[in-house]
């Protein structure tokens, strides 16, 4: 997903740290109450492209309320709160979330110039190094849509 920008709406701080492997490798989302984060570009056809949308992450403090993530401008999001406020905190971790799932939440993926939509509803602060299309489903999982 090169060629990409992050956009962010409302309550939110952003800053540059340290990732499991590079100096400044990861940026860091600090959420204070009510905000989204979207990585934005070129719109693409994901099709073909992949079978999970994977996110490279760490935890720094739990959420508070409600995280949703979504792709594309159409469709419900997907609830991963409980993902998010299972990861311990402080280490990094991979969530592999399948297209199928914004698929079945009304996502089109033959239109998409937003992979990456999260949403959240609280106080929350998130680092991420990573955001790519895996080939491999492996341990995907499809969280809740949210109605």
């Amino acid at each position: 997903m090169s060629r990409r920008t992050w956009k962010s709406l409302g309550h939110v701080a952003s800053q540059a740290v340290d990732s499991a492997d590079r100096q400044e490798g990861a940026l860091q989302f600090i959420f204070t109450g009510g905000a989204s984060v979207r990585n934005v570009g070129p719109t693409v056809d994901l099709r073909r492209a992949g079978n999970s949308l994977r996110l490279d992450y760490r935890v720094d403090a739990p959420p508070l309320g409600q995280v949703t993530l979504k792709m594309g401008g159409q469709g419900a999001p997907v609830d991963i709160t409980g993902l998010f406020q299972e990861s311990p905190v402080g280490a990094w971790h991979s969530l592999k979330v399948p297209l199928a799932c914004f698929q079945a939440a009304g996502a089109d993926l033959t239109s998409v110039s937003t992979p990456f939509l999260l949403e959240n509803h609280g106080a929350f602060t998130l680092s991420i190094s990573g955001i790519e299309l895996d080939a491999e489903g492996g341990d995907a999982k499809c969280p809740g849509i949210v109605a």
